[in-house]
C-alpha cells in the first residue's frame, strides 16, 4: 500500500482520508454520531452606514455527539502544513460556546486532546489517529464530568420534541435545554431559564416540556416502586409479630406509637435480636 503523502491534502482530504475513518474505526456511527461542517453561528452582523453585512460564520469541522441531542466533543482539522495542535484554539472557543469537554485537533499525522472535564491526565497529549477514544470511553468520562448515574441518565439522553416544522435548536437552545434537564435530575428545585424572546424559544419550551413529561414518568415509576416497598414491609413486620407470638395487626398508616402492645413485642424482638448476632 502506498503512504499517502498528506502534505498535498487540503484541509477536507485531511478529514474524509484521515479523521473520519480514524472515528468510524473507533466505533462512531456515522449515520447518528457524526456530524461534519456544523455552522455554530451564521456570523456577527455588521452595520456600516446603510449596508448590512455578516462576518465569517463559525463552523465546526466535527461534532461528536452520544446521543441525537448530546454533543460531547468537537473536532478541528487543519491541513499538514499546521501543527496537529495548530486548531486546537478555535475548537476550544467552539467547545466553550456549546459546552462540550472533549476538544481535538490534528493535522493527519496524529490528533491533540484537550479535556475540559478534568477526567484525563494530563489534561492535553497527543494520540496516534487509531488510539481516538470510543463512543463508550468519552460517555462514561462525560458521566463522571456530571455525575450521572444511571437513573439520571435515562432523562439526559431522552429524545427531544420534534415537531412537523423539523427545526434543529440553536446552539444556545440546546445549552440551555440540556442545562434545565441536568439541574432538575440534579434535584434542584428552581430553575431561572433567560433567553431571548424570538420564535424559537416556544420550540425550546415545548422541548422542555417533554423531557419534563419523561421525567415525571420516572417519578410515577420511582413512586410506586417506593409504596410497594412500604406494602412488603407492613407484611413483613405483621409476619414478625405473629412469628413472636403477637395477636396484633400493624396498618401501613398507624404510627408505631400508637399501638403499645406492637412497639413492646417489637422492641423485645430487637433486643433478642441483637443478643443473637453478638453471640455469632
Amino acid at each position: 500500500m502506498d503512504i499517502l503523502d498528506l502534505t498535498s491534502f487540503s484541509e477536507r482530504d485531511i478529514c474524509t482520508k484521515c479523521i473520519t475513518p480514524a472515528l468510524v474505526r473507533s466505533g462512531w456511527d456515522p449515520q447518528h454520531q457524526i456530524r461534519e461542517e456544523v455552522t455554530i453561528t451564521n456570523g456577527r452582523v455588521l452595520v456600516k452606514g446603510n449596508t448590512v453585512t455578516r462576518a465569517k460564520p463559525r463552523r465546526a469541522d466535527y461534532i461528536l455527539y452520544y446521543g441525537v441531542n448530546l454533543p460531547i466533543a468537537v473536532i478541528e482539522a487543519k491541513d499538514n502544513h499546521h501543527s496537529v495542535g495548530a486548531g486546537m484554539q478555535q475548537a476550544l472557543a467552539y467547545a466553550e460556546m456549546m459546552d462540550i469537554p472533549f476538544v481535538f485537533s490534528s493535522n493527519g499525522d496524529g490528533i491533540l486532546l484537550h479535556d475540559r472535564s478534568g477526567n484525563y491526565e494530563p489534561m492535553e497529549r497527543e494520540l496516534a489517529l487509531t488510539d481516538f477514544p470510543s463512543p463508550a470511553d468519552l460517555w462514561s468520562r462525560y458521566r463522571r464530568w456530571k455525575g450521572l448515574n444511571e437513573r439520571k441518565e435515562q432523562i439526559i439522553t431522552q429524545h427531544y420534541y420534534v415537531d412537523h416544522v423539523g427545526k434543529a435548536p440553536r446552539y444556545y437552545q440546546l445549552n440551555a435545554i440540556n442545562r434545565t434537564m441536568e439541574a432538575m435530575v440534579n434535584g434542584q428545585n428552581r430553575i431561572l431559564l433567560v433567553m431571548n424572546a424570538i420564535p424559537p424559544l416556544l420550540l425550546s419550551q415545548h422541548r422542555i416540556v417533554a423531557r419534563v413529561d419523561a421525567l415525571m414518568e420516572l417519578c410515577d415509576q420511582l413512586e410506586g416502586w417506593l409504596n410497594e416497598r412500604a406494602e412488603t414491609q407492613v407484611r413483613f413486620t405483621n409476619s414478625i409479630v405473629k412469628s413472636i407470638g403477637g395477636c396484633c395487626t400493624i396498618r401501613k398508616n398507624n404510627p408505631i406509637v400508637e399501638n403499645t402492645k406492637y412497639f413492646c413485642l417489637l422492641t423485645n424482638f430487637q433486643r433478642d435480636f441483637r443478643c443473637q448476632l453478638t453471640q455469632m
